[in-house]
């Protein structure tokens, strides 16, 4: 789940989102599943910095969230 700590940066290094399974914050992990909601709103604005390979991407509930950055998300 989208929780940013500090900047609003989705990368590999980053520690910006909740392990739903334990609780931990972390950095993504190529493959992934994503989840972005209200408890993510400190930062509604995300910027890719590189590209990332989600499995899945959620985006839901009432924060509008906008994506940026000369990133990109790759998957099929």
């Amino acid at each position: 789940m989208w929780l940013p700590q500090t900047n609003g940066l989705w990368n590999l290094a980053d520690n910006n989102w909740s392990n739903e399974a334990t609780a931990a914050v972390e950095a993504f992990v190529h493959h992934d599943n994503v989840w972005f909601d209200e408890r993510g709103a400190y930062s509604n604005v995300v910027t890719l910095t590189s590209t990332v390979q989600p499995t899945r991407v959620t985006v839901a509930g009432d924060s509008n969230y906008v994506f940026q950055g000369a990133g990109r998300i790759q998957g099929s």
